[in-house]
């Protein structure tokens, strides 16, 4: 169990990615031991705060204006209430009673870790966005292993499978990354496989480094910079490809947004989030920042959307 001083350290954490969504931590620490991560030795183990802190913190950021609440841990499938015992799916249904909070997202689910209870709650409790972040880091079994990822591609897959089985339409985005130590180039396709198949709707994409501190550090890292920015080139492109082609197929569909600001480089109009995450810029004012609203998404901009409120 936390310590008093803990639990008011997590306070501290609440920051504001925009004017009325912002951050909580509910975990501090990781143990996964992924063989890139320093935050199982910077952060130590694993500690879950107490749902009752958390449900304190959240009433304090409704009546401190936020809407929208990001619940953040290393690998949110362990929490674990240290008072009651109750798990992270039980949490989000304690977390959509705060009155004020409009909606709740989390980062980071992991995919060995991610449960059917857990997703069946993100489908049936409004307040939860339909958005599951599932790195998946890599698409080849031997890549996989040697970064202690402790899933298979076939494994990954039958979650993404029930995921979406599950919640249709959910937005499912990833991490992934390239030219890990001893990654070949048919372990790279691998990598481009998936990503065809899986089809996420984005995805963060670094290309490997060394860190200091974590088991990888000691493996030859033998992919040259060179041959790393041409896989890591051309995965970006491939997933910029599938994700304006997910995105075309949304214009012209109707979707709840939330208003976060005035848009500063379109004149007259707000910026919004959809549950997915994806952001919005349709005509309004300020009068629509922190409140839901219907939307009509009428084009791309970018990898955003141009859109047009419903009344």
């Amino acid at each position: 169990m936390l310590s008093g001083a803990a639990e008011e350290d997590y306070g501290k954490d609440v920051k504001r990615p925009g004017g009325v969504s912002g951050y909580l931590a509910i975990m501090q620490g990781c143990d996964n031991f992924c063989s890139y991560c320093i935050v199982p030795y910077a952060r130590g183990r694993e500690r879950s705060r107490s749902v009752k802190s958390i449900i304190t913190e959240l009433k304090k950021m409704a009546s401190d204006g936020f809407s929208e609440a990001i619940l953040l841990g290393q690998n949110v499938n362990s929490y674990k209430d240290p008072e009651t015992g109750m798990n992270f799916a039980e949490l989000l249904k304690e977390a959509v009673k705060t009155d004020g909070i409009e909606r709740i997202r989390f980062m980071t689910p992991h995919p060995k870790d991610i449960s059917r209870q857990l997703v069946e709650t993100v489908a049936s409790v409004d307040k939860v966005c339909s958005h599951i972040h599932l790195p998946v880091q890599a698409g080849s079994d031997n890549i996989l292993k040697a970064m202690n990822r402790k899933y298979t591609r076939q494994e990954y897959f039958k979650k993404l499978a029930m995921i979406r089985e599950i919640i249709p339409g959910v937005c499912v985005t990833t991490d992934v990354m390239v030219g890990f130590p001893g990654e070949t180039e048919a372990d790279f396709q691998d990598t481009v496989s998936l990503l065809e198949e899986a089809r996420f709707d984005s995805a963060y994409m670094f290309k490997y480094s060394p860190r200091a501190g974590t088991a990888s550090y000691k493996m030859n890292d033998d992919v040259n910079k060179e041959e790393k920015a041409r896989r890591i080139n051309y995965v970006l492109e491939l997933q910029k490809h599938i994700s304006e082609n997910i995105n075309s197929a949304e214009i012209g569909k109707e979707m709840a947004a939330l208003g976060i600001t005035t848009a500063d480089r379109y004149e007259g109009e707000i910026e919004g989030t959809l549950e997915s995450g994806k952001k919005v810029f349709c005509p309004g004012d300020k009068n629509l920042i922190g409140k839901i609203f219907k939307v009509k998404l009428t084009g791309l901009k970018g990898m955003s959307f141009s859109g047009e409120t419903v009344k």
